[in-house]
């Protein structure tokens, strides 16, 4: 096919006239269309906006895969500045955060702990936490990364902005 007619052609029919040569035996390998809308598919998928704002924006193991394990503290910040040296000495630097598959968490730290319920919210991009201990509401947190060893929290408290970094 010349170089002009392929300019009448949409790009799809274009990338069907390819050809794929091997170069032992000589005989040409036309691409499918098939294969073409398969390959332009994959693309949007790996390239499309991540669910969390700070990735990952692909991942082989589900939102509750990822999000279940033993957490740690890595830092904590108020409005933008960093106040985990408070956080650790109120809760300790051994505090540890277990989410479990199931739809239950435990939190141990220094001087006490608390368990109770967690659930994804709203597309899965939000989660929220409720205490077992009377009188303890329902607490949201927005997802901001979600990765194998590393979760990444924003709670909004009144007109103050928590943000938490865990590492398993």
């Amino acid at each position: 096919m010349k170089y002009k007619a392929l300019a009448k052609h949409n790009v799809f029919s274009v990338f069907a006239e390819l050809r794929f040569t091997n170069t032992k035996k000589k005989k040409f390998y036309p691409v499918s269309k098939k294969t073409i809308y398969t390959i332009v598919a994959f693309s949007v998928v790996i390239t499309s906006c991540s669910k969390y704002d700070e990735g990952p924006s692909l991942s082989l193991r589900s939102k509750k895969a990822r999000i279940a394990g033993e957490w740690k503290i890595e830092s904590v910040s108020e409005n933008g500045t960093d106040i985990t040296s408070d956080y650790t000495a109120v809760f300790g630097s051994d505090a540890t955060f277990h989410i479990e598959k199931s739809g239950t968490y435990h939190i141990h730290y220094t001087g006490g702990e608390d368990e109770g319920t967690w659930a994804f919210k709203g597309g899965k991009d939000e989660i929220t936490f409720i205490s077992n201990e009377t009188g303890a509401g329902a607490e949201d947190y927005h997802i901001l990364k979600l990765k194998n060893n590393e979760l990444w929290l924003e709670h909004h408290h009144d007109d103050e902005t928590l943000e938490f970094h865990y590492k398993q």
